[in-house]
């Protein structure tokens, strides 16, 4: 037999008597069952709140790759970009930058953590070292454009028909 304390702890009894005052008794099913106390006095039921019953829809996520007809790959972004998402991407255009200029399509990325900041910073690197052309289109999420910002990365990413 499990109890519930009115005050919301299991097992805390009110007096030191055999049955509790104050208290519920929670049935089989976990739901609480009114219990009279000796005193007369009918406490009121608690509720809890399932928690972890329904699990959320994991973070849409897309890298797609597509090259142009003038050398230069084009690799489009959707959903978030964090340290889950970063190896995918950070492959996408270190492959991209081996055959050629990259275009890096953030406008429908909507959200982007410091894993997704270094990864730009680590193209750009790798662009510099290859000697290869990297550019970064416009019109990104506010709240992306907010953390590159932030990070002084907007001002080093070579933005297609500027900010």
């Amino acid at each position: 037999m499990r109890w519930a304390s009115s005050t919301g702890c299991p097992g805390l009894r009110d007096s030191a008597e055999d049955e509790p005052t104050g208290h519920y008794l929670l049935g089989g099913s976990g739901a609480p069952e009114a219990v009279s106390t000796r005193r007369g006095a009918r406490a009121l039921p608690l509720f809890f709140a399932a928690v972890g019953a329904e699990r959320p829809d994991p973070p849409r996520f897309s890298v797609d790759v597509t090259a142009g007809d003038d050398a230069c790959t084009t690799v489009s972004v959707a959903g978030e970009l964090d340290l889950a998402t970063v190896d995918e991407f950070s492959a996408a255009v270190l492959s991209g930058l081996a055959r050629g200029p990259v275009l890096i399509d953030l406008r429908e990325v909507t959200f982007m953590d410091s894993s997704g900041v270094r990864a730009l910073n680590t193209a750009l690197r790798e662009s510099a070292e290859r000697g290869r052309e990297l550019r970064v289109s416009e019109g990104m999420h506010p709240s992306v454009v907010q953390v590159l910002e932030l990070t002084g990365m907007l001002g080093l990413l070579p933005v297609e028909g500027g900010r």
